[in-house]
């Protein structure tokens, strides 16, 4: 059975699915309509949130993360820069044998 958005009341399709929020199933676009006015759309209010507390929430899920600066000791950079060197050898070397081989 094809559930219909309670906001605008279009059918939800396969490829929108939409959002299941409590037993209301709305599109992804109607999240914000319903959470303005939940009780037109048969939701319950919101208890206990004041709209500063609510506005902080949603400013903390939006924020991001910027790397700026990577710690890293000089040692274990050096070792990992030696490994990379002596694996490239370990691939590198029998790679020309075979080429040399070949073409001689």
């Amino acid at each position: 059975m094809a559930e219909i958005c309670v906001v605008c009341n279009k059918k939800i399709g396969f490829l929108d699915p939409g959002t299941k929020i409590g037993k209301i199933h709305v599109h992804d676009v109607c999240v914000e309509t319903l959470k303005a006015d939940p009780e037109k759309y048969g939701g319950k209010a919101k208890k206990g949130l004041s709209p500063s507390k609510e506005d902080q929430n949603k400013e903390e899920r939006i924020k991001g993360m910027v790397l700026t600066d990577i710690d890293l000791p000089f040692g274990r950079v050096f070792w990992v820069t030696v490994q990379f060197f002596v694996a490239g050898l370990v691939l590198a070397i029998p790679f020309w044998l075979i080429i040399f081989l070949i073409v001689s």
